[in-house]
């Protein structure tokens, strides 16, 4: 294998299709059953968001004042959490994950930011479920959560949405990764 060509470092079958690992000289990335980039983490910078997406998502935190406590929902290779462990360590984190095998993968290859050494945790869970049972509360919520590279209709619907607000801070954003075919869906997601 030449060194332009990508290596894959995992690759594991599951109910849901493929989950896989790729790497590239310094750069990792998460896929899932296509090419679609899910996670990805420069090596040698850790703490940087190389996707544009991951940076457009956290473009919610200029309306968040100091947040003391942040949930994702997805976490995915866990890049937003790494971003906050490093930009801003007194940021106490929860990173729900429904996969176990994602939440594996995003300690072991994605350097998901280590508990003892940090105050971020992930937590093997349905987003729901959590949400229906915490008892914290949050000042900035980040969903980021898709099916078959979609976001579900469940996200937007009444019922989840007025469970984000009853876990967010006074002063609370949540933000939301809205994954779309066209124009019409992305009206009808904010209608």
């Amino acid at each position: 294998m030449s060194q332009s060509e990508p290596k894959l470092i995992f690759n594991q079958h599951t109910t849901d299709g493929e989950v896989r690992v790729w790497q590239h000289n310094n750069r990792r990335w998460l896929d899932f059953n296509d090419s679609l980039i899910q996670s990805e983490i420069v090596l040698d910078r850790p703490d940087l968001l190389p996707l544009p997406l991951n940076q457009a998502m956290l473009a919610g935190t200029m309306f968040v004042e100091h947040p003391k406590r942040v949930l994702l929902a997805g976490t995915g290779g866990g890049a937003t959490a790494r971003y906050f462990a490093s930009r801003f360590p007194d940021v106490v984190g929860d990173a729900i994950e429904k996969s176990d095998l994602v939440a594996t993968i995003a300690r072991e290859f994605f350097y998901f930011p280590k508990q003892d050494q940090n105050n971020w945790q992930i937590i093997t869970a349905d987003i729901t479920t959590y949400i229906n049972q915490c008892q914290q509360r949050y000042d900035l919520i980040v969903i980021d959560i898709a099916v078959d590279q979609k976001t579900p209709e469940w996200i937007i619907e009444r019922q989840f949405l007025q469970q984000c607000r009853s876990i967010l801070s006074k002063n609370g954003q949540v933000v939301f990764n809205l994954l779309v075919d066209d124009a019409n869906a992305f009206l009808h997601y904010l209608s």
